[in-house]
């Protein structure tokens, strides 16, 4: 019988059960607390997103108005 086996041998099964059942609601609360943490972080990166695509076409509408002419297929940055 090796280390581990004895170690369970002397475990009362009541205990046993107990701490597995523990366990798992330690667990359950984690993954609980992990989902709300990326739920909030979505709908900040969402709120964040709809903010930037209120002022992008606020500032679009105004250059429309001014006559200036946008393109707006074409990639920040780009040489093309």
């Amino acid at each position: 019988m090796n280390l581990v086996e004895r170690r369970r041998a002397k475990v009362d099964p009541a205990k046993q059960r107990a701490a597995e059942a523990e366990a798992r609601r330690q667990i359950a609360l984690a993954v609980s607390l992990a989902e709300k943490k990326v739920t909030q972080q979505m709908e900040a990166a969402l709120t964040e997103a709809e903010a930037d695509k209120a002022i992008l076409a606020t500032r679009l509408q105004a250059a429309e108005q001014a006559g200036v002419q946008i393109d707006v297929g074409k990639p920040i940055g780009s040489k093309a």
